[in-house]
């Protein structure tokens, strides 16, 4: 498995440096490559509180020191879900009872009018505290990354929740239709990680995303969790590690929380 081979090439560093980490925190800086493997599957975190991935020591210092401690509540939370009106109702279900949820860019029957990259503006600029945006497809591919590239991320918006790679049915067919139309050189600019680096390099505070594709229903639940989370004043980057952890593999985690990394 990936995770058998990550741990017989950085063998030697996990079991010099893993016990110096149990009860802490941890803040990746790597090369972006690496990004794509699952480090926080290593066995020298597994008794760590936390993972989060960063660009650069010096990116993480200049972050905290503008934000500070910063305590994310779900009131006045912003949502852009279901861009494409493919999933009917389910992926409005996790703002239920949410109070005082700003859906952006929506109608009363749940059809995102403008595209999701003028929702997800309008979210960005507006929103004071969580962002989440729950779609099927990629936000790579729904929002250019020329766009992400010129927002300013830097003050309003605490936390972006990017919950995509949402797959069934009829988003499969518009993905493998859209993709089928774009250059493989576009392609690449829109994975998770690259988008998540791009992000961050705009300023963004606290980042958590999805690392593989799941299911419609999945992702909800996954929102769902952590808007439940925010009730109860904890960290949700102390929740989504505890979550990889108790999965039994990286099959296992996929359809859960544990599917979602955190950056920043």
């Amino acid at each position: 498995s990936v995770r058998e081979k990550m741990e017989r090439l950085l063998g030697e560093m996990c079991r010099a440096v893993g016990p110096q980490l149990a009860g802490g925190g941890v803040v990746v800086c790597a090369d972006s490559v690496l990004f794509r493997l699952p480090l926080e599957q290593l066995a020298m975190f597994e008794k760590v509180k936390m993972v989060t991935r960063d660009l650069s020591v010096w990116h993480y210092d200049a972050r905290m020191t503008r934000m500070g401690d910063v305590k994310l509540k779900t009131e006045g939370m912003c949502a852009v879900y279901d861009c494409h009106d493919e999933t009917g109702s389910l992926l409005a279900q996790p703002f239920d009872k949410v109070k005082d949820t700003k859906e952006t860019g929506r109608t009363e029957s749940g059809v995102c009018i403008p595209p999701a990259r003028d929702a997800l503006s309008r979210a960005i600029q507006y929103c004071p505290g969580v962002c989440v945006y729950l779609s099927p497809g990629r936000i790579g591919g729904d929002i250019p990354p020329d766009y992400l590239a010129a927002l300013d991320l830097s003050s309003g918006i605490k936390c972006f929740v990017v919950a995509d790679l949402l797959l069934d049915t009829a988003s499969h067919r518009r993905i493998s239709y859209a993709d089928s139309r774009t250059s493989p050189s576009a392609l690449a600019v829109q994975t998770p990680t690259l988008t998540a680096l791009l992000l961050l390099a705009r300023g963004l505070a606290s980042l958590h995303t999805h690392q593989h594709h799941t299911t419609p229903q999945a992702g909800a639940a996954t929102v769902k969790s952590l808007i439940s989370t925010l009730e109860k004043s904890a960290p949700i980057h102390e929740e989504l590690h505890k979550a990889r952890q108790q999965a039994a593999d990286t099959v296992s985690y996929m359809w859960t929380k544990g599917n979602m990394i955190s950056w920043g």
